[in-house]
């Protein structure tokens, strides 16, 4: 499965691409981008992933840049534009990052995982 949302520009550019595998359970908590492009505020994503596997791509940033979050049941990862891979299972939450950065923010703790890390 794949989700796309087009970009504020409406030149047919992707905002981010989310491969689900299967048996993964994820809700969008959040879609949002400003209505014109003049606007200041961000372009907002947020998924929920509670069990399983997902694949994220997040497209170089919006003209109001953007903010790509994924929640899980033991913390979050804000993405910046890359290519990533998130599992949650059991008591655990892997964050792999193929291309790019996430800041994953857990117990109170922030980690910065960059390209190649987990």
């Amino acid at each position: 499965v794949f989700a796309h949302s087009r970009s504020a520009s409406g030149t047919g550019e992707e905002f981010a691409t989310i491969q689900v595998y299967p048996a993964a359970n994820v809700l969008i908590v959040q879609a949002s981008r400003p209505r014109f492009t003049a606007s200041p505020d961000q372009a907002r994503f947020n998924i929920g992933v509670t069990s399983g596997r997902v694949r994220i791509y997040v497209t170089p940033a919006e003209p109001g840049g953007q903010q790509f979050t994924v929640t899980t049941p033991h913390g979050a990862a804000q993405l910046a534009p890359g290519s990533y891979s998130i599992q949650v299972q059991g008591d655990q939450t892997q964050v792999v990052t193929r291309a790019g950065k996430a800041i994953v923010t857990a117990n109170g703790t922030q980690t910065t995982v960059v390209t190649g890390t987990t």
